[in-house]
């Protein structure tokens, strides 16, 4: 995925802010409200152990000020070849997409809108039914 990435750096870098492999704490951090930035997520107490397997997220700030670290996950369609990128975020029907470029250009340009507040947010996490995964278990 990385070597992916690099090679296609310029589309990349117009679309999508990635951070690297940082903690949930510090990811957080970059973010101002109704902002989301993709990482890889490190265990908090990363002196102690690297895992061998990263997980790819995408930390979103809501426009209440909470920070939510959401999975993303791409699975290949074994007929195909086809990949289809989605962020879980507990929406089982939310949009899939074909590449990552593709999913961060979707989720910045739209939004959802709290019927009951009018707060608008690019994910729906006044619903309740949200995949929050602020440190992934690396056991």
């Amino acid at each position: 995925l990385l070597g992916r990435l690099l090679r296609n750096r310029n589309v990349f870098a117009r679309v999508i802010i990635c951070e690297g492999a940082l903690s949930s704490d510090a990811v957080g951090k970059l973010l101002k409200p109704n902002d989301f930035r993709i990482y890889y997520q490190m265990p908090t107490n990363a002196s102690v152990f690297v895992p061998v397997h990263i997980p790819l997220c995408l930390a979103y700030r809501s426009t209440m000020g909470k920070v939510f670290h959401f999975p993303i996950v791409c699975k290949k369609e074994a007929e195909t070849g086809k990949e289809e990128w989605r962020v879980q975020y507990g929406d089982p029907r939310s949009a899939s997409f074909a590449s990552l470029p593709a999913l961060v250009r979707y989720h910045k340009i739209y939004s959802y809108m709290d019927p009951k507040t009018g707060v608008i947010d690019t994910f729906p996490v006044w619903r309740g039914r949200i995949i929050d995964v602020n440190d992934f278990d690396f056991d």
